[in-house]
């Protein structure tokens, strides 16, 4: 009969809650499904967060309390792209300030049910928390805006509603060159939105909502042959319809196909090429100078191996790690896709030290990882 009562506690006891405002000089969107979207898996479930966009600058966040467990940052756990914007916790003021005095010191277990006893006391109803409003960089808003519009529901009747023409003229163009929505952002969807926005200039700063297409295609926008096998094969990986010996042997194979055909310019084959430009720009300031004799030394006569074990490749992906966080690139995240991206760079930076720096690359892999063929 207490049934509200049970959920009430339910989402009190999985979800903390944090408020989020958008970065200066953007927004969030707003759609019809926009308040309350899920977000994120958890070993598969999905309800990692629970969005609820409230204004163009406001949303409010409930994130599952299991992510701030340690285990919650492996990949094999977590899969979100919105774990990594962070929630000031609220500052508490007790009704009864006592009560934390009277649990220093004590067994875990035991100071657990003392508080959760307090919780559920009359007293506990005087409370008082303060929630601080976390301003969010222009790549945090938009990936709020990235789950918002990846999940709208742009049917007949359906809309996305937006404060100010280019802040979403901006959020267009950066969604239509996502690596996230290569595999199924409907893309499609919004390019009349996008060619409007681009043609036309602001006329008001009063709210504006623009209907869906009546007919609208769900088929995401391919140009190349080349880049529907790369959308393929990433579907199937990012959805684990495909197995591969190792992550290396997954990597090597990712980052042939993307980059291999200098034509191919989806946001994957993009992003990858960047990043290995970004990384092999920086190598050069962060490695030791070659020994003289090793300027004369060919380089050709080593290749890259196409296969390692899986014992070898977790070694290998550790030891560059170290070296490609140094070119500031990023690093692994609760993104798969995006890590999917970031092994792939790595083979690509690889492929220049192979060419470029072997010694570097022997020093660091011996005797562990036989790399060279």
């Amino acid at each position: 009969e207490d049934w509200y009562a049970i959920d009430y506690e339910g989402q009190a006891n999985y979800f903390f809650l944090g408020v989020w405002e958008a970065a200066d000089k953007a927004e969030f969107v707003l759609s019809g499904n926009g308040f309350g979207l899920w977000e994120g898996l958890i070993y598969g479930s999905p309800g990692a967060h629970r969005l609820y966009v409230m204004s163009p600058r406001i949303a409010i966040i409930l994130r599952r309390t299991f992510l701030r467990h340690p285990l919650s940052r492996d990949p094999s756990v977590l899969y979100s792209c919105l774990a990594d914007i962070p929630i000031v916790p609220p500052d508490v003021k007790f009704a009864d300030d006592s009560i934390l005095a009277s649990l220093e010191d004590l067994d875990p277990e035991l100071s657990n049910e003392i508080f959760n006893a307090y919780r559920s006391s009359p007293k506990s109803l005087d409370d008082e928390f303060r929630f601080v409003i976390n301003k969010l960089t222009t790549e945090q808003t938009y990936a709020v805006n990235e789950v918002i519009m990846m999940n709208a529901n742009l049917h007949s009747q359906g809309s996305l509603t937006f404060a100010s023409h280019s802040a979403m003229l901006e959020t267009l163009r950066a969604y239509m060159s996502s690596h996230n929505t290569f595999l199924g952002g409907r893309r499609s969807m919004f390019t009349p939105l996008l060619r409007d926005l681009s043609s036309s200039s602001p006329t008001s700063a009063s709210p504006q909502a623009t209907a869906a297409p009546s007919s609208p295609n769900f088929d995401e926008v391919v140009e190349t042959n080349a880049d529907v096998q790369l959308h393929t094969l990433l579907r199937y990986i990012v959805r684990g319809g495909v197995a591969f010996p190792s992550t290396y042997n997954r990597a090597y194979l990712v980052y042939h196909m993307a980059t291999d055909i200098p034509s191919l310019n989806n946001p994957i084959s993009s992003k990858i090429r960047s990043m290995i430009s970004r990384c092999v720009s920086s190598l050069p300031l962060l490695l030791d100078p070659p020994l003289p004799q090793l300027l004369h030394t060919p380089s050709h006569s080593h290749s890259l191996t196409d296969t390692l074990p899986p014992d070898e490749s977790e070694i290998f992906f550790s030891l560059l790690d170290s070296l490609i966080i140094q070119c500031g690139v990023g690093s692994r995240s609760t993104d798969v896709l995006a890590n999917i991206i970031y092994d792939a760079t790595i083979i690509g930076v690889t492929h220049w030290m192979v060419s470029n720096r072997v010694d570097v690359l022997i020093d660091l892999l011996k005797p562990w990882v036989t790399i060279l063929v």
